[in-house]
């Protein structure tokens, strides 16, 4: 599958996101939610690729606009994370790239990812962190229990829910607190099946950034036209050589309930 360009906050591409599928173990023909899915060229990918029934949102029109002339044969909608319009148990699949570190209202688009799957389905995250947090993270006891980390209970996190900075700590109001979150998953009921340091990824959409817009503000107004969102996306890149980027996939458990 090809690389996407880059016609949103995806420093993932297609190719991050084919690797994902295979990882979390989805099978041809399944039905897949792309969250945040831009001009949905890594959901055609795997569309051909697995020969999936594929769903796109994304709250841009002028995205959505564009993707609906270069690929009718996707299903795409202007839509919202935090409010997911599908029936409970839609998807086998709900994919979203760099959908959490732009919202404020993490804990409802865990939420709504949840309903919408299957049980036994899987969400894949890919977003933005701090690197050295990736780092230090502890190994997960990976399919143990509820899948925390280390193997505890989650606990609350210190700098607001899901992983979402405080209002005093501006700068960082988009990059995830990996652990934060997936504690916060855990709770919701999700099963942590693997996190992984994509940081590589990040790197080298940073270098294609310089080579296609000039600057990071040139970029940030490119993909990020209609909700004043290239703030956001500034105070991320502040970090510099600090900013992370991870992988994240998750199992709604096939017996659900707590």
């Amino acid at each position: 599958m090809r690389k996407k360009e880059t016609d949103g906050l995806s420093p993932g591409g297609t190719a991050l996101l084919a690797e994902a599928f295979g990882l979390a173990g989805l099978s041809k023909g399944c039905s897949v939610l792309d969250v945040g899915c831009g001009e949905a060229d890594a959901l055609e990918c795997i569309r051909v690729g697995y020969d999936a029934r594929c769903t796109g949102i994304d709250q841009s029109e002028a995205f959505i606009g564009r993707a609906r002339e270069k690929y009718p044969k996707l299903t795409l909608m202007k839509g919202d994370a935090d409010f997911l319009e599908f029936p409970s148990c839609s998807f086998d699949a709900v994919t979203a790239e760099c959908v959490l570190s732009l919202s404020k209202l993490r804990e409802e688009v865990i939420h709504e990812a949840y309903c919408v799957l299957k049980p036994g389905g899987r969400y894949i995250i890919a977003d933005l962190c701090d690197r050295e947090q990736l780092r230090s993270l502890p190994e997960l006891e990976v399919g143990a229990g509820n899948g925390t980390l280390d193997g505890r209970t989650p606990e609350a996190p210190e700098s607001g829910s899901c992983g979402q900075a405080s209002d005093a700590d501006e700068t960082q109001d988009v990059v995830i607190d990996v652990r934060a979150l997936a504690n916060s998953c855990t709770e919701i009921g999700f099963r942590i099946m693997q996190i992984e340091d994509r940081s590589r990824e990040l790197d080298s959409f940073a270098a294609e950034i310089m080579l296609k817009y000039g600057s990071l503000e040139s970029y940030a107004r490119s993909v990020a036209p209609e909700d004043g969102s290239e703030a956001s996306i500034c105070r991320a890149w502040s970090y510099e050589g600090k900013l992370g980027y991870f992988l994240m996939i998750l199992e709604k458990p096939e017996r659900v309930g707590r």
